[in-house]
C-alpha cells in the first residue's frame, strides 16, 4: 500500500467516523518514515489494520464492513482497511506516549501510529513469518535500532509469553553480533 492510498483510507474513516484513529498494522510505519526510504517488504500489504484510541469497537466493525476485504472499496481500489480491536497488537509499556501522528491529512482527521520500534516488537512477538520478514527488512534498511528493540521487548505486557520475548531477544542479539551493528543509531535511519 502506498502512502497516498493509506491517506485516502484514513481520510474516509476519519471524516465519517471521527475520533482518533490508530493504525497498528505494517502500514503504520508510513507515519514515521517516508515511503521512499522503506524497503519493499514494508509496503507490500494491501490492507491496513485500524482501530480507535478510545477502544470503540463499533467503529472498527463499521470500517470492516464499509472498507474491508471484499468490500466495494476493495474491489475498486485493490486496497482495504481492516477494523480491529485495540488489544489486537501487544505493544510495550508507554506506547501511547510515543505515538506518531500521520501528517498531511485534513485537519479534522486525527490518525496515529505506534513508534516504529513499538510496532516492530509487537510484530516480532506475533510470531508470524511475514512479520519476521517485515521487521528484518526494517533493521537491514537501518530504520530500526536493535538495542532499542531489545529495550522495548522488556516492556511488553504480561500476556506476551516470556518464552516468546526470550526467543525474539536471542535472535536480535545474534543478529546484532552477526552484523556488528553499532550500539547507537538514529531511531529511524539516516
Amino acid at each position: 500500500m502506498k502512502r497516498r492510498e493509506l491517506d485516502e483510507l484514513l481520510t474516509l474513516i476519519g471524516s465519517r467516523l471521527g475520533g482518533e484513529i490508530l493504525v497498528i498494522g505494517s502500514q503504520a510505519i508510513l507515519a514515521a518514515v517516508p515511503e521512499a526510504r522503506l524497503p519493499a517488504e514494508a509496503t507490500a500489504s494491501i490492507e491496513v489494520d485500524v482501530t480507535f484510541l478510545d477502544g470503540d469497537e463499533e467503529k472498527s466493525d463499521i470500517v470492516d464492513g464499509a472498507l474491508g476485504e471484499y468490500s466495494r472499496y476493495h474491489e475498486e481500489h485493490d486496497v482495504y482497511a481492516q477494523g480491529v480491536g485495540l488489544e489486537t497488537a501487544k505493544l510495550p509499556a508507554g506506547w501511547r506516549d510515543r505515538l506518531v501522528r500521520f501528517e498531511g491529512l485534513p485537519d479534522d482527521v486525527l490518525a496515529f501510529a505506534p513508534d516504529p520500534h513499538d510496532l516492530a516488537v509487537a510484530k516480532a512477538v506475533a510470531g508470524r513469518e511475514k512479520d519476521t520478514v517485515y521487521v528484518l527488512s526494517l533493521i537491514k534498511s537501518g530504520i530500526l535500532d536493535v538495542a532499542l528493540l531489545l529495550e522495548r521487548l522488556q516492556q511488553m505486557p504480561a500476556e506476551v509469553p516470556s518464552e516468546m520475548i526470550d526467543m525474539v531477544s536471542g535472535y536480535l542479539v545474534d543478529l546484532r553480533s552477526a552484523t556488528n551493528e553499532p550500539t547507537e543509531r538514529s531511531p529511524y535511519g539516516s
